[in-house]
């Protein structure tokens, strides 16, 4: 440990321990302390670009450490790789797009009293979940619902939203919908 003051417009050493109270990072375990990491905008760049095609994170890191012979090369891990992408993804989401979906649902309510609609916003008042079925779904559920299929496979291109429709079949084996969800994460 060493620390310094200042005296005299001049650094001075203060105080100094020479004995170090653990072993320090190898070679091989230093690109995982967070002093070292960090994501270059060139490789935001390229995080950006996969998934906006629909690449999942942990694959575009996949992919960035088998470039560069291994992941101590990466310079971030894949936890940094995935909460850039959420960051990111959070920003996505601008405040006029979720006004503009509660009016949209708001309008739909008026319209059918039998539709019905949630929506889940986190402490910046941002979209985070929102969910949504009209009569005709609800009928349908209630006279097909014994089994319902929630697939969360799909992404939106738009805002990178999980859509997770809740389906079902009918007495013809047609598909059904008997609600839907957007998902953030």
């Amino acid at each position: 440990m060493i620390r310094y003051t200042m005296q005299d417009n001049q650094w001075a050493v203060s105080r100094f321990l020479s004995e170090h109270n653990h072993e320090l990072a190898t070679p091989s375990k230093r690109h995982l302390l967070r002093s070292a990491r960090s994501i270059p905008t060139a490789k935001e760049n390229v995080i950006d670009s996969m998934v906006s095609v629909g690449i999942r994170p942990t694959n575009v890191y996949t992919y960035m450490s088998n470039e560069v012979r291994g992941a101590e090369n990466v310079g971030f891990t894949r936890r940094d790789c995935y909460n850039y992408f959420n960051k990111h993804k959070m920003m996505m989401i601008e405040a006029g797009d979720g006004q503009s979906l509660l009016n949209h649902l708001k309008v739909k309510a008026s319209e059918d009293p039998m539709f019905f609609y949630t929506v889940q916003v986190d402490q910046e008042n941002r979209v985070t979940i929102f969910f949504w079925r009209d009569g005709s779904s609800r009928t349908d559920y209630d006279c097909f619902g014994d089994v319902v299929v929630f697939d969360t496979t799909y992404l939106t291109n738009r805002c990178n939203l999980i859509c997770a429709p809740f389906v079902g079949i009918n007495h013809h084996r047609q598909t059904i919908m008997f609600g839907c969800a957007f998902l953030l994460d």
